[in-house]
């Protein structure tokens, strides 16, 4: 089949269908005779859950319920490879992934805020000093504040041993009044 410009536009295949509900839905044909609409089927959806939970392609295929009792390994894992490369599966998956990133930050940052708020009511607690200034160290070695990180600096250089022989005698001149 070659890529022409009037098979990239959706066809009318089949007429309509009428709903119960007095809707009609007409059944188009996108291109790659996908009459989904971009919707998963329930295996595919399944895949993609348990590749965004951790599972590697295979175990997600075989988790999803696809059939490979007698498959081979390698059959398997073409098959796999081959449903995660669909256009459909793979931009849900990164879809999925980008939620999964999002969210993660989401609840690192809320979390952070929860204890620094925490911490700052306990520093405001009258009745425990111990409880007050744990609260002030805890809140003093945090991210944002910084108090009590130790902070070094390289401040080591190459010297040669004439540059160190006249750092000697100048600093033993000045120390000596010569």
């Amino acid at each position: 089949m070659t890529d022409r410009p009037d098979t990239d536009t959706p066809r009318v295949v089949g007429g309509d269908i009428d709903q119960p509900d007095g809707n009609v839905i007409k059944l188009v044909e996108h291109r790659g005779g996908d009459t989904t609409g971009g919707k998963l089927t329930g295996k595919q959806e399944k895949f993609v859950q348990n590749v965004l939970k951790g599972m590697d392609q295979t175990a997600a295929y075989r988790a999803a319920g696809y059939k490979v009792n007698e498959s081979t390994d390698k059959t398997v894992w073409e098959n796999a490879s081959r449903l995660f490369a669909n256009p459909k599966v793979s931009s849900r998956i990164k879809a999925g992934r980008v939620r999964q990133e999002g969210a993660a930050v989401h609840s690192g940052v809320s979390l952070r805020l929860k204890l620094e708020r925490t911490l700052l009511k306990e520093i405001d607690d009258p009745e425990s000093a111990s409880t007050r200034l744990r609260a002030c160290e805890l809140l003093g070695k945090s991210e944002k504040v910084g108090f009590f990180v130790e902070r070094t600096a390289d401040v080591t250089e190459e010297m040669s041993v004439e540059d160190v022989e006249k750092a000697l005698e100048k600093r033993l001149k000045q120390a000596f009044g010569e």
